[in-house]
């Protein structure tokens, strides 16, 4: 048996343990990778890298889990700290840039917005009468 923060565990929950452990890692990988091809296609320079600093703390916190369930407490003692700082930097990036993140979602609303007017002036057009030639009734001229 092992122990784990002071807990002894049997064979069951080690193996739950680490299964979690690993799980975890390849979880946060992925999203990880995800929020950098998202981050690469991105034109926007603050939301771009917000993505990438993301990207960065899930994948440090990710190596934790790793380190923990794999026991290596050397990688671990180097590891967490670096995690630390980048999660430190992450909510620092967020905090700084906390106004526009916050308008993010005006932006959002008004695109929205547009979008349905958009649709409702296409229907409009779609379900216009048209005459034999193909062109609709409404006079142009």
């Amino acid at each position: 048996m092992s122990t784990v923060e002071g807990v002894c565990l049997d064979t069951f929950s080690e193996r739950l343990l680490w299964v979690s452990d690993m799980t975890l890692w390849a979880v946060y990988l992925g999203i990880a990778v995800f929020l950098v091809v998202i981050g690469m296609e991105e034109d926007n320079k603050k939301l771009r890298s917000a993505l990438y600093l993301f990207a960065a703390f899930i994948s440090t916190c990710g190596l934790t889990h790793v380190a923990r369930g794999l026991e290596w407490e050397q990688f671990l003692v180097w590891i967490n700290p670096i995690c630390a700082v980048v999660s430190a930097a992450t909510l620092a990036y967020l905090l700084l840039h906390f106004k526009y993140f916050c308008s993010v979602s005006d932006h959002v609303e008004d695109l929205e917005h547009r979008r349905q007017e958009m649709e409702k002036s296409i229907g409009v057009l779609l379900h216009m009468p048209r005459t034999p030639g193909g062109r609709s009734d409404v006079n142009t001229g």
